[in-house]
């Protein structure tokens, strides 16, 4: 049998089942008032982390699309998607806390950085350990960028430094700015300029993308981490406004994504990120396809979200994802990088990426929770 005669969309259908596995929709006339709870949420990201994994894949299998290997060449575009749904939760659940937990900013470093800086060196030193015992050749200066973070070694890792850098300044804003309708409008001009800052400082072409800051991805979703917390601050309003125009809301949504989906590819196939040079840095051509594409991520997020209110995605295969989502986000490019030249079948390759990245993120994450609660306790 010839495995690469099996079409690699096969994993399309793997991932619905994911995703569909015990589904429960709502009765006419009424919704799922939980759609945006931890346990639910977690799922969604779980779910989120397989298919940027898919994403990674077929970017890998098919050159970024240079070559055609069927249907499954959607998912070289389509990463941000998901992506934005990791930063829509973040900034959700960080403000949700925010209002309801008395308090929460006291003891907010010490409590919410290791959850996330913890995984993130855990993955970070398991990488470079890794491509050094495979030959990777780095000198000591280069090492020590690596292995501190500074510069990302597994270029997948951006999403950590990114939040943890949110954090930080959600921290410091609504710490010392005690008035909400304030502290809003100045977290949004500090992403701001977060934003104009990396599309200003272009790409990075010494260390392969490894720079903070430098390359598209660090801020055409970023602005999903707001939206969230708007979202958190006017739920109840939101979701009464929802439910009562849910029957025009929904199939307008759902149209409004696929329209603005293929101006999106259209903007980065014509227009683009990387039509920088040297003497032309290529900032129009960088702002003209983030203020299509950030918006249809956004779109996207929410009319997915919209849907959840009336079909509840929860399974155990979800939850059990959603517990290792932020480790097999940062692990799984570990497999990827190595098994390209190994695995020739391409269907092997990404069952191989799979299983590999879960049993390894599984193992991290009980390691990670354990240095979690002893940091955390002391």
């Amino acid at each position: 049998m010839n495995l690469n005669t099996i079409p690699l969309s096969i994993y399309f259908i793997v991932i619905l089942l994911l995703l569909c596995a015990g589904v429960k929709v709502a009765k006419k006339g009424e919704f799922f008032d939980d759609f945006l709870s931890l346990d639910i949420s977690k799922g969604l990201q779980g779910f989120a982390a397989v298919a940027i994994m898919l994403h990674h894949m077929t970017q890998t299998v098919t050159q970024y699309g240079q070559h055609d290997k069927g249907l499954i060449g959607i998912m070289n575009d389509s990463g941000v998607l998901f992506t934005g749904m990791f930063f829509f939760f973040s900034g959700y659940g960080l403000y949700t806390s925010f209002m309801k937990k008395e308090d929460y900013l006291k003891g907010f470093l010490k409590k919410r950085l290791p959850v996330v800086l913890i995984p993130f060196y855990s993955a970070n030193i398991i990488f470079v350990i890794a491509s050094l015992v495979l030959g990777q050749k780095m000198s000591v200066g280069e090492f020590f960028l690596h292995i501190s973070g500074l510069v990302l070694l597994n270029t997948q890792m951006w999403y950590i430094v990114e939040i943890v850098i949110l954090y930080l300044l959600f921290y410091v804003i609504f710490k010392f700015i005690k008035k909400q309708k304030v502290a809003f409008p100045v977290m949004a001009a500090v992403m701001l300029v977060m934003t104009a800052g990396s599309l200003l400082l272009g790409h990075d072409s010494q260390y392969g993308g490894g720079v903070w800051f430098k390359g598209e991805w660090w801020y055409n979703t970023t602005w999903l981490f707001f939206v969230g917390m708007v979202i958190a601050r006017y739920l109840k309003d939101i979701t009464a406004f929802v439910k009562k125009c849910y029957v025009i809301l929904l199939p307008v949504g759902i149209v409004l994504v696929v329209v603005m989906y293929q101006a999106t590819l259209y903007m980065i196939r014509h227009v683009g990120y990387w039509k920088e040079y040297e003497g032309y840095p290529g900032y129009k051509e960088k702002l003209l396809t983030c203020l299509v594409q950030s918006p249809t991520v956004m779109v996207f997020v929410l009319v997915f979200l919209m849907l959840t209110m009336k079909v509840q995605f929860h399974n155990r295969a979800l939850k059990f994802l959603g517990k290792i989502a932020i480790e097999l986000y940062l692990i799984h490019n570990i497999f990827i990088l190595h098994l390209t030249n190994v695995i020739k079948a391409d269907i092997l390759f990404y069952l191989a990426v799979y299983v590999g990245g879960i049993v390894l993120a599984t193992a991290i994450h009980y390691m990670d929770q354990w240095l979690i609660k002893k940091i955390c306790k002391k």
